[in-house]
């Protein structure tokens, strides 16, 4: 079983926890990061390592990118009134 981080999300009026399971070399990514860039607070240890890990991160099975919301070869569509510019 993975090594979970429990840390209180920020900023919020009622002290909330968020669960994480952590693949090894994620909890191999945050032991560095507390101990060799001298992280004390285990949040920010828990940023850096997770802003670390999905810069490099690919995924294990390539799927084809989703549509685009306009294209004009496959006829009329939708535009959502919040995409709209205001002029």
């Amino acid at each position: 079983m993975p090594d979970v981080v429990r840390t209180p999300l920020p900023k919020l009026p009622i002290m909330q926890t968020i669960t994480i399971n952590l693949p090894q070399s994620l909890r191999a990514q945050l032991q560095t990061f507390r101990s060799d860039q001298n992280i004390d607070h285990l949040e920010a240890a828990v940023v850096k390592a997770l802003e670390s890990y999905f810069l490099t991160w690919e995924p294990a099975k390539k799927i084809d990118p989703l549509p685009a919301m306009y294209n004009a070869e496959d006829g009329p569509c939708e535009v959502i009134d919040s995409f709209r510019e205001e002029i």
